[in-house]
């Protein structure tokens, strides 16, 4: 969420900040840091689909809510049309799930259908 992304970033830059963050899908909730943390110097990867529901206004149904597009600087640069394997220190990732390493541990976000 962009209201704690310089919290976030607080945190992070106790042991690093990341490199690669990758979004499992374009909720508001799980990319709206990624303004910041790609100021920060993150790159941004994520499925053709979610770049594009971030880059244009979204209807959230079950919140009656209108999504404004996304900032430029917060769209993932890398995306992927085709199953990925993401390959980091010694573990596999493919597309359906997703990885952000933290030194003392390892952090698995699963989405099994990219939207």
């Amino acid at each position: 969420l962009p209201n704690v992304a310089s919290r976030v970033q607080v945190e992070l830059g106790k042991t690093g900040m990341p490199t690669l963050l990758v979004n499992t899908h374009w909720h508001y909730d799980h990319t709206g840091g990624n303004e910041a943390l790609a100021k920060a110097g993150a790159r941004i990867v994520a499925h053709e689909k979610c770049r594009e529901r971030l880059g244009s206004e979204q209807y959230v149904e079950p919140l009656d809510r209108r999504q404004p597009a996304s900032p430029r600087a917060a769209l993932p640069l890398m995306t992927f049309t085709t199953p990925m394997a993401l390959h980091l220190n010694a573990r596999r990732a493919d597309s359906c799930q997703c990885v952000l390493r933290i030194p003392t541990r390892m952090s698995w976000f699963i989405s099994r259908k990219p939207t």
